[in-house]
């Protein structure tokens, strides 16, 4: 914008913005195009392509497969040119059953962020936690997982006692999933090799030494 562009590319622009700097955004998006600037707005989500675009175009599998008027394409028909089938269900009821208690939470606190959470996850069901940014739902996966030290209360798996710990945890089948993927999930200096074998380093690729042994990590 300082270099005045002509044409700008924004790739997944709001990925990482609140519900307020979005509408800034977009703001700021329909002002530069009534200055005669050209924008090309990659992104998955439809609604920001509807309230956006005039024109849009589908990609799928690296291969061009749709241009049109945003104004002329229906959303199923948007959704079809993407995944290259018709969606008579977007959200498809789950044929699971409900079992036995595998995870059991119990006046669980971390000292001045979570107090008192107590909740049951059952076999076959999705428990969903939820907030506003900064409310505790990201330290509660990793005061479970035992990133974070749990000042009281306790973690039952399979109605067992179970002692937060991320070795403990991979034992157990619990596995943590961050919020932030590229920060939390990586070591970005690291190969990709590497990152994959972090987890079972000492299962799989080191003796008892603990000195690793690339034939073992590479199979």
């Amino acid at each position: 914008l300082v270099n005045k562009s002509r044409f700008l590319i924004m790739d997944e622009a709001t990925s990482a913005l609140n519900h307020t700097e979005i509408e800034a955004l977009f703001a700021n998006i329909h002002t530069l195009r009534e200055q005669g600037v050209t924008i090309l707005y990659v992104s998955h989500r439809l609604d920001e392509i509807y309230t956006l675009a005039d024109d849009v175009t589908v990609l799928r599998d690296g291969q061009h497969i749709f241009t049109g008027k945003v104004r002329d394409v229906k959303r199923d028909d948007l959704i079809y040119h993407m995944i290259g089938r018709k969606i008579n269900n977007i959200f498809p009821g789950s044929a699971s059953k409900v079992g036995k208690v595998a995870l059991e939470v119990k006046n669980l606190s971390v000292h001045r962020i979570l107090y008192d959470i107590s909740f049951s996850l059952r076999s076959g069901e999705v428990l969903a936690v939820t907030g506003l940014s900064g409310c505790g739902k990201a330290d509660l996966g990793k005061a479970i997982y035992g990133e974070l030290p749990i000042s009281s209360g306790s973690v039952l798996i399979d109605n067992q006692p179970f002692i937060p710990s991320p070795s403990s945890a991979l034992r157990s089948g619990l596995i943590y999933l961050p919020e932030d993927r590229k920060e939390e999930s990586m070591l970005q200096e690291l190969s990709i090799r590497r990152n994959i074998s972090l987890s079972v380093l000492k299962r799989r690729c080191a003796d008892r030494f603990g000195i690793i042994h690339p034939n073992k990590e590479n199979a």
